[in-house]
């Protein structure tokens, strides 16, 4: 899932934070956290996120999945 498909489908409704959350295995404030460091800043008026980062193509077309992958190391 892009980034652009999971914040629209939050403004749709069509998916909650806590979907997300329990797809990836995390938490709704990592949920939170990570979205805000891509840019978005959520308004709580029109439950929306609003982009205010510099690159909004580069980030709507990152994978949602990548941000929250971890480099585990085999020994």
């Amino acid at each position: 899932m892009l980034v652009k498909d999971a914040i629209n489908g939050i403004a749709k409704g069509q998916i909650t934070r806590k979907q997300l959350a329990e797809q990836y295995a995390i938490s709704t404030r990592t949920i939170s956290k990570k979205i805000a460091q891509l840019g978005y800043v959520y308004d709580k008026k029109t439950r929306t996120y609003a982009f205010i980062g510099d690159d909004l193509k580069k980030v709507e077309n990152t994978d949602f999945g990548h941000l929250f992958r971890q480099n585990i190391r085999i020994y």
